[in-house]
């Protein structure tokens, strides 16, 4: 088993350890690659550095006569430091608001995904979409609206909207 945080910040530093048996070596490494590798045999210390999101620790024991034993995993969740999740989400627009037909959501490269609600936090529609594609209102009574903003990576953001007639 390796004995170490499965839930930090990027840029936190962190020690994982396995139990040293005499004798043999541990080679480490990231699925992914979100952090820096500090070999120290049995332990390792990790910069999560990289990004956010979640990455697979490994290590896996060798014999002194160059024989491997077993392959040791553990899953690591990396969240934003503090206020990255908010500088993710910062480039995010949304028009014309108020609106009366169609919003459009702006400032993404990627896959994100929305939920309007209702002020009472109902959810009225939800899906996916990419920069520029609209979100029809038409269907909206005139009033004031919630639009989650999701990023691929979890970082989300709530929008206040202006149903307009």
């Amino acid at each position: 088993t390796i004995i170490g945080d499965t839930s930090v910040k990027r840029l936190d530093r962190e020690t994982y350890t396995v139990i040293a048996n005499t004798g043999y070596q541990y080679n480490w490494w990231l699925k992914r690659g979100l952090g820096t590798i500090n070999k120290m045999g049995n332990n390792v210390e990790v910069a999560w550095t990289k990004s956010w999101g979640t990455d697979t620790l490994y290590c896996q024991e060798q014999t002194g006569g160059g024989c491997y034993g077993d392959t040791l995993q553990l899953i690591v969740n990396i969240s934003p430091a503090s206020g990255e999740d908010e500088l993710d989400m910062e480039g995010i627009s949304i028009y014309p608001n108020p609106a009366s037909e169609f919003i459009e959501v702006h400032g993404s490269s990627g896959l994100l995904s929305y939920t309007l609600s209702n002020m009472l936090g109902v959810a009225l529609s939800n899906g996916n979409l990419k920069e520029g594609e609209k979100i029809n209102l038409s269907g909206l009574r005139p009033g004031y609206y919630f639009i989650t903003i999701k990023r691929n990576n979890g970082m989300e953001k709530n929008y206040k909207i202006l149903k307009a007639n």
